[in-house]
């Protein structure tokens, strides 16, 4: 093993160590000095760095987050609500059901589940607490749901999921390019899982009363975000109008420019860029708004895994994980165990780090396996991506947990104990599908 391996396994060692610690408080400070010095030790080039930072894939996520806060803007989905409400009936299956519905179109439009839930949270218990019922019996139900299905399907966000695999994989020089559809072929049968067992099973094993006190959504909001999303002004009708004629013809240009081969080129890059710039032209979105939507440190993480993923390339380091864990998985020569074992890793990184940075340092590692193996990789990387939305136990994982726990009344051991099968159900249905359709062995 050359000293150029080795300083690239250090400093890779050295950021999942300040990942973890965060001694920084951002996330965004520990990516760019990776950044440094995976430059400044030869790990990578100039060229690299530039053109990480210059990489279209990063305009179109940024892009697109400056294109749904336009759509948060809308009272779309408190019509919904009201919709819910008014056919229910009084049968709890059918407001979560309703809801569930909402929420999961939602965390396609919207990137953050927080924000769905502090959006959602509030109405649900509200409708169940008028019907008789605690929140007790349907927050876990509702927040596993949405965390395990966000960006799923091939519309808003999700959109532009497949070009994040894509450029992973062009950065690791694989062959193989995914598909607009693909990232949701790879988990739709965990979505179709999760939504049976949340609305119809769930609810049998959430307790009947609150074993804490219950903090509604605002208590919990120190920094006031759920209290804004509930009391935004309204649009005018012009606005309303404009915001969602906007937002859902870019979802649909996204799937047009993917997937038709049209006469003029067009890269999907310019199709939410000029959404971004209608949201702020026909007056959704003020300059000010729009530049508080823009997502730098999403950004920031997206090029660090890009340079991260040129230094293992660039020293053979990634190469040297990847026949090193094929040696392991050959071992068993099981399709399915290796995608179980895919899981593990990821799900508890993510319950110290968020889902971004566990697939910023898993994705390289799940490529680079199956180049040596021989095997597809986007199986892989669906599954890295699946398995950090699992993560929906301890209050470390994801912020939302932390707000789902208060909105409930429910303590660590409840969580546990409503928490362990949705988890494994997620892992098996995955890992079952993806041997099928993306088999390594």
């Amino acid at each position: 093993m050359d000293m150029q391996v080795m300083i690239c396994f250090a400093i890779t060692i050295l950021l999942m160590v300040l990942f973890i610690w965060d001694p920084y408080k951002s996330i965004a400070t520990t990516t760019v000095l990776g950044v440094v010095l995976f430059f400044i030790t030869g790990c990578v080039d100039e060229e690299v760095v530039v053109s990480s930072f210059g990489n279209t894939t990063g305009i179109l996520t940024c892009t697109m987050f400056v294109v749904t806060a336009g759509f948060n803007k809308t009272q779309f989905v408190k019509t919904l609500a009201q919709t819910v409400q008014r056919l229910s009936k009084g049968s709890l299956t059918l407001v979560l059901l309703g809801y569930s519905i909402i929420g999961l179109l939602l965390v396609q439009f919207i990137p953050s589940i927080l924000i769905v839930f502090c959006v959602m949270a509030p109405m649900l218990a509200a409708t169940v607490e008028t019907m008789g019922y605690s929140p007790s019996r349907v927050m876990f139900p509702y927040a596993a749901l949405l965390i395990s299905c966000v960006v799923c399907m091939p519309i808003g966000s999700g959109a532009t999921e497949y070009a994040i695999y894509n450029t992973q994989l062009e950065a690791l020089g694989s062959e193989y390019r995914a598909g607009i559809f693909d990232p949701f072929m790879g988990r739709w049968p965990v979505l179709v899982a999760m939504f049976i067992y949340c609305i119809f099973i769930a609810p049998r094993f959430t307790p009947k009363e609150p074993v804490a006190a219950i903090m509604g959504v605002e208590e919990q909001d120190t920094k006031g975000r759920a209290k804004a999303e509930l009391e935004k002004p309204k649009l005018n009708s012009f606005q309303e109008a404009s915001a969602l004629i906007i937002f859902f013809g870019v979802t649909l240009a996204l799937i047009i420019v993917s997937t038709v081969e049209l006469p003029i080129q067009l890269d999907n890059w310019v199709v939410t860029m000029a959404g971004a710039l209608l949201m702020i032209f026909t007056g959704v979105l003020k300059p000010k708004e729009a530049s508080r939507a823009l997502p730098i440190w999403v950004w920031l993480m997206f090029v660090g895994g890009l340079v991260m993923a040129g230094a293992l390339t660039n020293t053979g380091a990634g190469e040297i994980i990847g026949n090193t864990v094929a040696a392991l998985v050959n071992a068993f020569q099981n399709t399915f165990m290796y995608y179980i074992l895919l899981c593990v890793g990821p799900y508890i990184c993510t319950n110290f780090l968020n889902n971004r940075t566990t697939t910023f340092i898993f994705y390289p590692i799940a490529i680079q396996v199956c180049e040596a193996l021989g095997a597809n990789p986007i199986g892989s990387i669906i599954c890295v991506m699946a398995a950090t939305q699992s993560a929906f136990i301890l209050p470390t994982a994801t912020s939302t947990v932390v707000y789902a726990m208060g909105a409930g009344g429910y303590d660590l051991k409840t969580m546990l104990k409503m928490g362990w099968f949705p988890t494994l159900l997620i892992w098996v249905v995955l890992a079952a599908w993806l041997s099928i359709i993306y088999p390594v062995f």
